[in-house]
């Protein structure tokens, strides 16, 4: 019922257990999250997570490096687009006024 009055207010719900009545509540929560050792079968499937080590440190490194990825990817990108929009207009640009594309493809 938290699980659900917490969706419902519209904020986010992050929920951890290892035993089979917790199955319901990691179901229903935005992230579930279960233990690797200690917990049921019926919990790990129904989780998004799995900590294998039962270690709640583990948690906090694995969103630490996810961070970390997202912010990496998020840049790459940024960059491609740069380097995509100005080779765009170079192309446009240099075909309105040679009548040609200044790029070849080799």
């Amino acid at each position: 019922m938290f699980v659900e009055a917490m969706r419902q207010s519209g904020s986010f719900c992050a929920y951890t257990g290892d035993s089979i009545s917790d199955a319901m509540a990691i179901s229903k929560a935005n992230v579930g999250i279960s233990m690797g050792k200690s917990g049921c079968a019926v919990t790990k499937d129904q989780a998004d997570i799995i900590i294998l080590d039962d270690n709640f440190s583990s948690v906090k490194n694995a969103s630490k490096w996810g961070r970390n990825i997202y912010d990496n990817a998020r840049k790459f990108i940024q960059y491609q687009l740069t380097a995509n929009i100005v080779v765009m207009v170079f192309v446009i640009v240099g075909g309105a006024t040679l009548g040609r594309s200044p790029f070849n493809v080799i």
